[in-house]
């Protein structure tokens, strides 16, 4: 990789400015100083520093957000700031964002969200450039679930929350697929402390009820219309989880940091059971042909097996 792609690829600058960095005798790779700009590196082995400081070179970044109301979910927006605009430390015309006095992440620009809150939705949201694990998390085939907890209008019937379990109709060609909910404590209003003292997974809201739901795929204001399809309304929500990925406690709306290799490890290995319950095929069986999933499958033919010792 050439030196100016490799230093502005981890943040140190635009390519323009590492090469004044270079005619500046600032920059040495494995100890002996480049003046080169465009010369060639080992980005796996070399060792690169800039004014004494080692640079390390990552091929894709990963960052958590716990993304407060008011910002959009989106790389480019004409008037309202975005989730890219937090980690950037300025909007896209230079005016200035910031939470909690962080540094600019590296390559904030090259980023994507994977997957969307809504403007008003705070909480969980992961920011990476590496499409694969995007497309991984994202795929309807996988079904990666997904945790918030819903402020809710009214108190919400137990009746209502089995329906909300079993998939309700919101309007689209199917029924949504089937979901988890409960409530966490038996008292609602868990996330009722005022603003500044409430921690990661809290908000600034009273509601009437307050429940956990767990979903399997993301539609259009999903959460919203499910509790629309049985006469509430959501006044606050929050995802806490993607995947096997919980939104860390203590980061505060509006912060982020950098996946460690264990919250990497955790989220790609998210996957969900009902995978394996939505993909179903008829299998010839012993009693004739019947239609489950490749899972419900393999149990079968471990049965079997268990039988024939």
């Amino acid at each position: 990789m050439r030196l100016d792609k490799y230093l502005a690829t981890v943040g140190v600058g635009s390519r323009k400015e590492v090469k004044i960095l270079c005619r500046k005798q600032m920059v040495r790779v494995n100890g002996e100083i480049v003046r080169d700009s465009d010369a060639d590196i080992d980005e796996n082995n070399d060792t690169v520093t800039v004014d004494g400081a080692e640079v390390v070179w990552k091929a894709h970044h990963y960052y958590m957000l716990n993304k407060p109301a008011g910002v959009v979910s989106s790389t480019r927006e004409g008037k309202s700031v975005t989730v890219l605009d937090i980690l950037a430390g300025e909007t896209l015309t230079g005016e200035p964002v910031i939470y909690g006095g962080q540094e600019p992440a590296a390559n904030a620009r090259s980023l994507s969200p994977v997957g969307r809150l809504d403007k008003d939705t705070t909480g969980l949201l992961i920011l990476t450039d590496d499409g694969p694990l995007i497309h991984e998390l994202l795929s309807p085939k996988k079904h990666v679930e997904k945790e918030y907890i819903v402020g809710l209008r009214d108190r919400i019937s137990d009746a209502d929350m089995k329906h909300l379990e079993d998939g309700v109709d919101i309007g689209d060609e199917e029924p949504t697929l089937p979901a988890k909910v409960f409530r966490e404590t038996d008292s609602a209003g868990k996330c009722m402390q005022p603003a500044g003292e409430a921690d990661a997974n809290a908000s600034a809201y009273i509601p009437a009820d307050e429940i956990h739901i767990v979903l399997h795929e993301g539609r259009f204001h999903q959460v919203k219309r499910m509790l629309g399809a049985v006469g509430n309304e959501v006044l606050a929500l929050k995802r806490i989880r993607m995947g096997n990925l919980k939104l860390d406690a203590n980061l505060q709306e509006g912060r982020y940091r950098e996946l460690t290799d264990e919250d990497l490890e955790l989220l790609k290995g998210s996957r969900s059971e009902m995978e394996d319950l939505t993909d179903r095929q008829v299998y010839e069986t012993s009693i004739g042909p019947v239609c489950m999933s490749k899972k419900e499958y393999a149990d079968y033919l471990d049965a079997l097996e268990m039988q024939k010792k």
